[in-house]
């Protein structure tokens, strides 16, 4: 990880085991470093603030899809499948 990287170049000490639990943490201290440095956040802080409200504005939609219709996926997926089923490999006989 980059800013893992760049906060060990600076001196403050990265644990490397509980990186997915100390994130925040780290893009904090990432943040407040960038800011004293060069006077605004570095690009690896919007990369990651960018990506996590992608990621929640596609959840939010595939909730909002699936509530709204879930037989009609179902019956989409089951259109998909079922040249997959028809196949003499993917059957099982006892």
């Amino acid at each position: 990880m980059v800013i893992a990287s760049f906060l060990s170049r600076r001196g403050i000490k990265v644990n490397y085991v509980f990186i997915r639990v100390l994130i925040l943490k780290y893009i904090h201290q990432y943040r407040k470093i960038t800011m004293q440095e060069k006077g605004r956040p570095g690009p690896w802080f919007y990369s990651f603030v960018i990506s996590m409200n992608l990621a929640l504005v596609f959840a939010i939609v595939r909730i909002v899809l699936i509530k709204s219709e879930p037989s009609a996926m179902i019956s989409k997926l089951g259109d998909t499948l079922k040249p997959c089923l028809n196949k003499k490999a993917l059957v099982f006989e006892s």
